[in-house]
């Protein structure tokens, strides 16, 4: 019984660091109309949701220095 208590808890904990990578795009908006809105949107490959998110922001905040009306939003 404690095998099989201690193979359950090894692994729930291996499950717990394991991150779920996939591909996530970022969806990104403007309202003017000189910025073409095809390279608004890039995405990326085998990533975890906390990397493409902090990528995602960054990226909103480089183009909110060309273009204060940028919004975007991770898919």
């Amino acid at each position: 019984m404690k095998k099989i208590v201690l193979f359950a808890v090894m692994g729930i904990f291996v499950f717990a660091l394991s991150s779920c990578k996939k591909d996530w795009t970022c969806e990104c908006r403007t309202s003017d109309t000189s910025t073409p809105t095809g390279i608004l949107s890039p995405t990326w490959q085998d990533i975890t949701k906390a990397d493409a998110k902090k990528s995602c922001d960054q990226l909103e905040t480089n183009y909110k220095i060309i273009s204060q009306s940028v919004s975007c939003e991770l898919k």
